[in-house]
């Protein structure tokens, strides 16, 4: 029993160490912004009504990210983007947070798990990525929400 438990708790891992061979590209028509994801891990749901982007379920596990893109209609700066992103840290957390002119990106504990965001900035559009997932699988999902992340790509 004691091997049965072991090996269910390394296959999330050996998942991921798989997601570098099945990539896939979500691109989104209408702001041209494009995201790459494991497809191994993560189910795509279907794209927003209004087509500012979607969200994706992990096939395994707890974690869930979404992608979208705005308009800055309201001229939020980065430190309101920041704030906006903090606003579901738990109190007692401390968060990590990067501002910069182009680039925001705050991560935390908050109430269902890690959570990560990264937003970037170009001309009036805020192209975002959000990605949460239970403390418990922290393992798992970290390097996943890197590489993820990495890949945001806005339209210029």
């Amino acid at each position: 029993m004691r091997w049965l438990a072991l090996t269910l708790m390394f296959l999330p891992t050996a998942a991921v160490a798989q997601s570098v061979d099945s990539p896939a590209v979500y691109h989104n028509a209408r702001y041209g912004y494009s995201i790459s994801y494991p497809a191994n891990l993560f189910e795509a749901e279907p794209e927003s009504s209004d087509g500012d982007g979607r969200r994706f379920h992990a096939l395994r596990g707890g974690a869930y990210f979404v992608v979208w893109a705005s308009y800055n209609s309201l001229q939020q700066t980065p430190a309101d983007i920041a704030a906006e992103a903090s606003q579901d840290c738990l109190p007692k957390s401390a968060p990590y947070r990067v501002m910069k002119v182009t680039l925001v990106a705050v991560s935390c504990e908050a109430k269902n798990g890690i959570y990560y965001r990264k937003t970037l900035i170009r001309g009036d559009v805020l192209t975002s990525f959000e990605m949460t997932y239970p403390s418990t699988e922290r393992e798992v999902w970290d390097p996943v929400v890197t590489r993820i992340s990495n890949s945001l790509s806005a339209a210029h």
